[in-house]
């Protein structure tokens, strides 16, 4: 029990300092060899993609136009219909402000309120 306590407050702040290091460390090797690690696996894919083209150049610029043709098809699509989404949210909005403003304007009871109940 004499081994695993501490003499003083001077080795005690030595000892907590050696362990924060080396804990720092350690972490910084675990971050490390996970991001080495991903970068590895895209170098290791660019490789095979590189001996693919190499060995089959016309295969690779049929599926390159294609991968292309899907990118360019994607992005006309989503643009379209974010341009839909976005005007009929305009269209609904305008809606909603010319109903409120003849909500304010119009003198007759609103039948379908529920706090008309009564």
């Amino acid at each position: 029990m004499k081994n695993l306590l501490f003499d003083d407050f001077r080795q005690w702040r030595v000892c907590l300092w050696s362990g924060v290091c080396k804990a720092a460390w350690g972490l910084c090797r675990i971050l490390t060899c996970i991001v080495l690690g991903i970068v590895s696996v895209f170098v290791w894919i660019g490789k095979q993609i590189e001996a693919f083209c190499k060995r089959e150049f016309v295969a690779s610029l049929i599926i390159g136009v294609i991968a292309v043709a899907f990118i360019v098809s994607f992005g006309i699509t989503f643009v379209k219909e974010r341009k839909a989404r976005v005007n009929a949210e305009m269209q609904r909005d305008r809606l909603s402000y010319e109903l409120d403003s003849v909500k304010q304007l119009s003198p007759v009871k609103n039948h379908w309120s529920k706090d008309d109940e009564n």
